[in-house]
């Protein structure tokens, strides 16, 4: 009996005339029945609501792949061959490629794929072609659509705070929530009119119970987004942001800003929340105070990603303030530990760095330069030699019992078996004792890479700066309490084991 799983999923770029639940209810529906006729056995449903262009965004498709690898599966029932994916062809070359090597069938209502048949093969890259071919040409409707609504005043992202979706005949727009748009005027009127800066509107905001759509409260940042959005005047505006999805399963998702000569603006189709008095004030302020400084493309941080509060477990940021002159490592977190002047924290890790690189124990042995891989080939073949012989040695007494071996036939074949189980014992150890001794050496080379980052690192680009150190040091927890004075604080670093 095939032990099967079935694959389900709607793209969200799909047209929408059902439900997403009600579209895979009735898919599931159909597998199912689908699958009786065939008595499948069903042991897994893989779900998920999400684009097929992109695999290493799906998390269902990655954990069915995962189980084709462990032997899981020796199935897949999916509604059509595109339902698994219509991303480049490389994605789509390591879903099939998975799936053939692991010899499981594709059954869909239509055809049973078979990978290993030529003919089957051929056909089903036939098939994820035009896929791919349909949703270019869906992305380029939908590029379309957009732009089409845009020019007509449609609002098509996620609704900000104190608006929520709804439509205008059949243009997507925002409708105004009294009871978030009244944070929002205060908002406006304390920074604008009164001089309160983003760190405590935004304390006054937690204060009154106000919830921000995303977060559990609002922050400094928060406010200083919803003071620079011109949403609340009326406007749209689209493509600020390049958005970039993760091309392996290493990579992460990231974005970066456009310029603002690729930015798409136009006058909106829903009713402002603040009148563009108040807003242009409030920019002049933004314009004249110290804010958090947005990514621009240039590191600034050395120490940026490296230091971890041992409070709250957020990365520690690099702050300037009386533009510029002063600058912190502080934690983002509101009131958590005490900041402390970069400066005496960067010369503080590259004297604890220094310290621990004088401790580490050097390998006075030169290393070995054999290959890792082909000793651990070695060890392997040897070890399965090893095995075999063991069996051969259980055999011995089978053969003397059933009279095949005579008792001196017995002691010969025993005598020769043991002198080669004591060769292989041997070379055993050796080709151990070459792994491990390879290993020890990977001090050396712990030692020279810390070193000559700590002696190029005053010369180098504070990008490189932070390249360097992110070479050498695993991990890094900054702590320091209220009490303490400027220059006392803990910092505790984990260097990398190579």
């Amino acid at each position: 009996m095939n032990i099967t799983g079935i694959y389900l999923r709607k793209s969200r770029a799909e047209e929408l005339t059902d439900s997403t639940e009600e579209t895979l209810k009735r898919h599931k529906d159909t597998l199912l029945e689908f699958a009786k006729t065939l008595s499948l056995n069903i042991v897994e449903t893989y779900e998920e609501v999400i684009s097929g262009e992109n695999l290493y965004t799906r998390t269902e498709m990655l954990r069915l792949l995962s189980d084709i690898e462990a032997g899981k599966l020796n199935a897949i029932l999916c509604m059509d061959i595109d339902r698994l994916g219509r991303g480049s062809m490389s994605q789509q070359g390591v879903i099939l490629e998975t799936i053939k090597a692991a010899n499981v069938k594709i059954i869909t209502p239509r055809k049973t794929y078979d990978l290993s048949n030529e003919i089957d093969e051929e056909y089903t890259e036939f098939q994820t072609f035009f896929a791919r071919r349909e949703l270019k040409t869906i992305k380029r409707r939908m590029q379309q659509g957009i732009h089409k609504s845009l020019q007509d005043g449609g609002y098509i992202s996620n609704s900000p705070f104190g608006y929520e979706k709804c439509r205008i005949g059949k243009i997507p727009s925002l409708k105004i929530i009294d009871s978030e748009a009244v944070f929002v005027r205060l908002m406006f009127d304390m920074y604008a009119h009164q001089g309160i800066g983003c760190h405590l509107i935004a304390e006054h905001l937690n204060m009154l119970g106000a919830v921000p759509k995303r977060g559990a409260k609002f922050s400094r940042t928060t406010v200083n987004n919803i003071l620079q959005n011109q949403t609340y005047i009326g406007k749209i505006i689209y493509n600020k942001r390049k958005h970039r999805k993760p091309d392996d399963k290493n990579s992460k998702y990231w974005s970066t800003p456009n310029p603002k000569s690729e930015w798409l603006l136009s006058d909106g189709l829903h009713s402002p929340i603040i009148d563009i008095q108040t807003f242009n004030k409030a920019q002049e302020v933004l314009l004249g105070r110290y804010h958090t400084p947005h990514y621009s493309g240039n590191l600034t941080n050395p120490l940026a990603g490296l230091i971890t509060c041992a409070k709250c477990g957020k990365k520690m940021v690099r702050r300037s303030f009386q533009k510029g002159e002063i600058v912190y490592l502080i934690c983002p977190t509101t009131a958590c530990v005490k900041m402390t002047s970069f400066n005496c924290i960067e010369n503080s890790l590259l004297a604890i760095v220094s310290k621990q690189l004088s401790q580490l124990v050097i390998q006075t042995t030169p290393p070995i330069h054999t290959n890792d891989i082909l000793i651990e080939k070695a060890i392997h073949s040897t070890q399965k030699e090893y095995d075999v012989l063991c069996l051969q040695k259980q055999k011995l007494h089978d053969f003397l019992e059933q009279d095949i071996y005579t008792p001196k036939l017995f002691l010969e074949r025993k005598s020769a078996l043991e002198h080669k189980e004591s060769k292989l014992v041997e070379t055993l150890a050796q080709l151990h004792k070459k792994l491990k001794s390879k290993n020890n050496s990977s001090s050396q080379l712990c030692h020279a890479t810390i070193k000559n980052a700590l002696d190029v690192y005053n010369h180098a680009s504070i990008g490189e700066k932070n390249r360097l150190l992110k070479l050498i040091i695993d991990s890094v927890t900054y702590y320091k309490a209220k009490t303490w004075t400027s220059d006392k604080f803990i910092l505790h670093i984990t260097l990398k084991s190579t």
